[in-house]
């Protein structure tokens, strides 16, 4: 059977994956896709060696990402910033930056999932949610910083994660 050799070029003088698929027209081709092209690609790991280059975290930009964490939101009258175990805000965006932090709420016995959509330069907040409505939470942003209410006299929990935008 005549297979076709395909190399995914990645960029001038870099390897590349080489996989071969079966021409048009090819018949009883299975096992030469599944050992000439899935199984190569499945073990293209980005090993350093044989199988790809290294991937290099250099490029990455810490700044867009944030890891899932957990708040506790204490009951207050007036509006506090959400923060971390260090005591920083949450999130805290630059002019023409956005968020958006998709979330479990849970205070008491009600849990409600959901997504804030984070405008900063309007200062404004869009949120939507699925689950129990709890009132007794509402969210703003002020300069940036991300904050919240509680009216309820328990602490609510907050486990979230953001994605920043622009």
């Amino acid at each position: 059977m005549a297979n076709k050799e395909i190399k995914e070029e990645m960029s001038p003088g870099e390897g590349g994956v080489k996989f071969q698929v079966p021409t048009r027209g090819s018949t009883n081709w299975a096992d030469d896709i599944e050992n000439l092209c899935f199984r190569i690609l499945s073990k293209h790991n980005h090993d350093g060696v044989d199988n790809g280059s290294i991937i290099s975290s250099s490029n990455i930009n810490l700044d867009t990402l944030s890891s899932k964490s957990t708040s506790n939101l204490a009951a207050t009258g007036t509006f506090a910033n959400i923060n971390d175990s260090s005591g920083d805000p949450i999130l805290d965006l630059a002019t023409n930056q956005g968020a958006i932090v998709e979330y479990i709420l849970k205070l008491n016995s009600d849990s409600q999932t959901g997504t804030l959509v984070i405008d900063n330069d309007n200062s404004s907040v869009l949120q939507e949610f699925t689950g129990d409505n709890i009132s007794d939470v509402t969210f703003q942003v002020v300069s940036g910083v991300l904050q919240y209410k509680n009216a309820n006299a328990t602490t609510a929990t907050l486990k979230y994660v953001i994605k920043r935008l622009g």
